[in-house]
């Protein structure tokens, strides 16, 4: 093992003597963190020596069960790799000043990635789409709910009172016009957060989900001015947008 790579837990360890225990993660095909929690003590043997998990940690669902259809479950052996740590992602857990977190990578006999590690799919991918000239990004679509803060153990969640009207809303209208009359105030909130934390409301994107939706249709939105789409799939992208010159990407 690299001197060096070995240096920053050592570093780490002198910089942060109040740290007792730390978390090893690796996260699955749902984006859940798995892994074992080390004490302080252990942390200079895992970057020299690393730690073994079975394949099957990336075979789960979201529920924790092993999914075999993905080959990686107990009919295949369900085989004990090591992993190693992901160079500078050492940290302190920002809510457990007590505590660190490590994220690991799993990795082959020769020294490869695993190839059903998720993170390694993802730079794959992320390889396929830099050799079309493409730069990966990611939109996150938020979606929430405004629910009353003040409620009793054990009671349901209920709908925020509006500060407009003082009555709850009895019922879901989606893209009801009357309802950002009704939370007006909430979405003045919004907008001053944003400038608060420096973020132009002007710049925030609208981005379209093309998914399996004809090309005549999207033609259409770029016509009322949508200039932002997304893909799910590489393939959807390539055949869509490579030989049409002039669209937005």
């Amino acid at each position: 093992m690299n001197s060096t790579f070995v240096e920053e837990a050592e570093s780490f360890l002198e910089q942060h003597p109040d740290i007792r225990e730390f978390d090893l993660l690796l996260p699955d095909m749902n984006a859940v963190f798995r892994g074992k929690r080390i004490q302080r003590g252990k942390l200079i043997s895992i970057y020299k020596k690393g730690i073994f998990f079975p394949a099957s940690v990336f075979a789960m669902d979201v529920t924790g069960e092993t999914m075999e259809e993905t080959g990686l479950g107990f009919k295949s052996g369900d085989q004990d790799i090591p992993c190693y740590p992901i160079p500078g992602t050492l940290k302190v857990v920002p809510w457990r000043k007590e505590r660190g977190q490590l994220l690991l990578r799993m990795l082959e006999p020769d020294g490869s990635p695993y190839y059903g590690n998720p993170r390694e799919v993802l730079q794959s991918v992320c390889k396929k789409l830099s050799e079309f000239g493409w730069h990966a990004m990611i939109a996150v679509e938020i979606e929430f709910y405004l629910v009353d803060p003040k409620r009793k153990p054990g009671q349901p969640p209920l709908p925020v009172l509006s500060r407009l009207t003082g009555e709850r809303e009895s019922e879901g209208q989606l893209y009801s016009l009357s309802s950002l009359d009704t939370h007006g105030l909430i979405l003045k909130d919004i907008h001053s957060t944003c400038l608060k934390a420096n973020k132009d409301p002007k710049n925030i994107k609208v981005i379209a989900i093309c998914k399996r939706q004809p090309f005549l249709k999207i033609k259409q939105s770029i016509k009322v001015g949508i200039t932002h789409f997304g893909e799910n799939r590489i393939q959807d992208a390539k055949y869509r947008w490579s030989k049409r010159t002039g669209d937005p990407p």
